[in-house]
């Protein structure tokens, strides 16, 4: 928000206590807390320049991940830009986090998921991707590939 003074966000969250952990860090008049469900809440065509998902993905089923990258890919602007984080490497550290989110936060997922494939097939490709934690750790930044080849 800093960076840019024009932008103006929609946060979206299933958790009241999230919504309200968010208001009270960031407060921000430029951004529009909505208390729902990113698979279901009514999205506009075309609309967003970026969509920013962070240990997300692993929280839904596959099911699930298909229906949210179509719903975000239709609310994307042609060009759009997508950044996710997830862990992805398996192994004891991992799976430690996914017992911990399944005891406190009703996680039922037990995989990483696999969206980079699902990306692909939705018409996105890979622009950038950093590693942490020894490759525990990604973020990528993907681009709606329709809107990058007509020069978006």
């Amino acid at each position: 928000m800093r960076a840019n003074s024009q932008a103006t966000v929609d946060y979206i969250d299933l958790s009241a206590r999230m919504l309200e952990l968010a208001q009270m860090r960031v407060g921000e008049q430029r951004v529009v807390y909505h208390h729902a469900d990113a698979l279901t809440i009514p999205l506009p065509d075309a609309e967003y320049d970026l969509v920013v998902t962070h240990f997300f993905l692993d929280c839904l089923d596959a099911s699930g991940q298909e229906r949210l990258v179509e719903r975000m890919r239709r609310a994307l602007s042609p060009g759009g830009r997508w950044l996710v984080s997830e862990f992805c490497k398996a192994g004891m550290f991992v799976a430690l986090l996914y017992a911990f989110f399944r005891l406190t936060t009703g996680l039922h997922t037990r995989e990483l998921a696999d969206y980079r494939t699902l990306f692909r097939r939705h018409g996105f490709r890979l622009e950038r991707s950093e590693s942490a934690w020894g490759g525990r750790l990604v973020s990528e930044l993907w681009i709606e590939s329709s809107g990058a080849l007509a020069g978006g």
